[in-house]
């Protein structure tokens, strides 16, 4: 008896766990994001983008035995906002809610020349060019795949299979 009550104890925090977990994960959805940064009480985080510590981060980083000296930041609302029309344009273009993989790199591409030239206004010719960089991004190793689909095709066709017992036979039993 005290086992049954055991199991029904253990599933009843199996299922409040579930139910608990299950109301505190809501996602956002893309336009909630957009619209959060928008009105300033969002933010977005930037993975190849990086900032110095401050030194209260440099403080809470003191007992790591390796610590940081550089961690992702936040893009601004301008660079967030064009990360959002990037996706939008995608979306559009090619009739899809699916976010482009290349959206982040876009957006670094124009954030990089942006802290180049030490200015914050994103002009049609830097949309441009980091579109052109976007599209030429991915054409080089399509190339270099091919080459290695074909090396992986040509080692299989090499190789014969070979039955259950002739692998058991041939292995070295007494070596």
């Amino acid at each position: 008896m005290k086992f049954l009550s055991k199991q029904r104890v253990i599933v009843l925090i199996m299922i409040g766990g579930f139910l608990f977990i299950g109301n505190i994960s809501k996602a956002a959805s893309l336009t909630d994001a957009e619209k959060s940064i928008s009105n300033g009480s969002g933010e977005i985080v930037h993975p190849n983008l990086y900032r110095d510590l401050t030194p209260e981060e440099k403080e809470s980083f003191k007992d790591w035995p390796t610590s940081p000296v550089k961690i992702n930041r936040n893009m601004t609302k301008e660079e967030a906002i064009e990360y959002f029309d990037y996706i939008e344009k995608y979306q559009q273009k090619n009739n899809t809610s699916e976010v482009p993989q290349k959206a982040y790199d876009y957006i670094q591409y124009i954030t990089e020349r942006l802290d180049v030239s030490q200015t914050s206004e994103i002009t049609d010719e830097l949309r441009l060019d980091a579109e052109k960089y976007v599209e030429n991004l991915g054409k080089e190793y399509p190339v270099e795949n091919k080459v290695n689909n074909k090396k992986l095709v040509d080692n299989k066709e090499t190789k014969q299979k070979k039955s259950f017992w002739d692998n058991l036979f041939n292995f070295n039993w007494f070596k």
